[in-house]
């Protein structure tokens, strides 16, 4: 079997101004270093060389012409149905995209703020949306951010250009299913007082403001 070599280059983000001078000839606000280039060609980090594999795409930067300059990579095909490391859609996901957390807390935040304002009058739209989010989270807690998760899958395709770094799920799959627990009480509770848990009453509605701070810090630390 004929073996090929592929020479890798490899930029570090020691260099301040290499860093903000390569952000601007690529185009890209959010950049992963070290950043990879495979025969003149832009591929990402080190979680992108491991994506590309796991998705047989790294074959076709391999088998493509050496390019004359550097540039960045225009096929960077939007993968739904796998996670950062090429796990089926149906498995339990041991990895998702670090930007896609921030990307999802932050619509969380949106949505915990819709669900407050409508709980004065109308709490119908609040139960709704809560359902919706119950569903999407169940979905990433037992699988991933698969299309069977309306929100997630809306999110991965906003953020997919910037997804960043593939982390640990475990921990954001602990937290929403706190999420999950805190939703069912406050849409299955049958109490109607100033100190019950329902999404129209006052401790429903400090429950949500109390997501919607923890989403926030989610948001923008991602701890």
């Amino acid at each position: 079997m004929e073996q090929q070599s592929v020479s890798f280059h490899v930029v570090s983000a020691a260099d301040p101004s290499t860093k903000q001078a390569l952000k601007q000839f690529l185009r890209m606000p959010l950049l992963n270093f070290p950043a990879i280039f495979v025969k003149g060609v832009f591929l990402g980090g080190f979680d992108a060389l491991q994506d590309s594999v796991a998705n047989n795409h790294f074959s076709e930067l391999v088998a493509a012409e050496r390019q004359s300059g550097v540039r960045r990579q225009i096929a960077d095909p939007k993968v739904l149905f796998s996670g950062p490391r090429g796990q089926p859609w149906y498995c339990f996901q041991l990895h998702v995209y670090a930007n896609y957390i921030r990307a999802l807390s932050l619509v969380h935040v949106v949505l915990f703020g819709l669900c407050f304002a409508a709980s004065w009058k109308t709490p119908i739209v609040s139960n709704v949306v809560l359902w919706v989010m119950t569903v999407d989270l169940l979905v990433f807690f037992i699988t991933g951010p698969t299309p069977l998760a309306p929100i997630s899958t809306v999110v991965t395709l906003i953020v997919w250009r910037f997804r960043g770094n593939a982390v640990t799920s475990f921990p954001y799959k602990f937290i929403f299913f706190v999420y999950l627990y805190e939703f069912l009480e406050m849409l299955y509770c049958g109490e109607i007082s100033p100190f019950s848990s329902c999404v129209g009453s006052d401790g429903g509605r400090g429950r949500l403001a109390g997501l919607a701070l923890n989403s926030s810090l989610l948001a923008f630390f991602r701890f």
